[in-house]
């Protein structure tokens, strides 16, 4: 297959002199080089996964079953106790963890006006206790270490079923948006749903019962008559989820 490419590339090179070439000719026969002359080459970077989305980076999973995903990193943070998500960005290329956390902590405040004073996260964060906004606790460590909340050492678990709804429910597992900016409208979007149904069905649970839903029904009518998204905020010295 990579022959029959190489051959199309020469002739249109042969064929066609730049100043004849249209900018998108230009743009796919770029994106055929860059193909042919990574291939068979590991250690070229950056590597062109997707010909219609070049920003697709190659994710490590580290799980026997899925190895390696193809998409865009998304950093999800959410209160520890309620849930709620409080920033859910999508990043740009392949960052390691430990070094979206200032960016995510700057957002949080952003949207609560806010800053937390702890922070749980796994081990793919390790390295980012150094910062200067907030404590970070990596949870799962060996006995006699990271006793700063003893009682909330696995709570940073809770944040793995929360991302399986975004995926499933907020339909995250695919952006239907092109580029970039449609990833990271994408990655919001999923974030305002998730709470919103958090919202809906406390709701539901408080006001069902009563006169079989009407007022649950006049406060459903009230809040999609409402163009702007609700405000969140938390408390400080909240515990946070990344």
């Amino acid at each position: 297959m990579h022959w029959n490419l190489a051959k199309v590339c020469n002739a249109i090179v042969e064929q066609r002199p730049m100043e004849q070439r249209s900018e998108r000719l230009n743009h796919k026969l770029h994106q055929a080089l860059q193909l042919l002359n990574q291939y068979g080459d590991r250690t070229v970077k950056p590597r062109l996964y997707s010909l219609h989305e070049p920003e697709v980076v190659c994710i490590a999973k580290g799980k026997a079953r899925t190895r390696y995903e193809f998409g865009a990193k998304v950093s999800v943070v959410t209160t520890a106790k309620e849930g709620f998500v409080l920033d859910c960005q999508a990043l740009t290329g392949n960052p390691y963890d430990g070094h979206t956390v200032d960016t995510a902590l700057k957002r949080v405040l952003l949207h609560t006006s806010k800053m937390p004073e702890h922070l749980l996260a796994d081990r793919g964060y390790r390295g980012s206790e150094s910062t200067f906004l907030a404590k970070i606790h990596i949870t799962g460590k060996r006995r006699g270490r990271g006793k700063a909340h003893p009682d909330q050492q696995h709570r940073r678990n809770s944040i793995e079923p929360i991302i399986g709804h975004l995926k499933s429910d907020g339909l995250m597992f695919r952006s239907f948006l092109r580029g970039f900016q449609g990833d990271k409208i994408h990655a919001v979007l999923c974030g305002v749903g998730l709470n919103l149904r958090k919202v809906l069905r406390k709701l539901a649970e408080l006001l069902w019962p009563y006169e079989n839903g009407r007022y649950l029904r006049m406060i459903l009518a009230v809040l999609w008559s409402i163009p702007t998204l609700p405000d969140e905020s938390t408390e400080t010295g909240e515990l946070l989820v990344i």
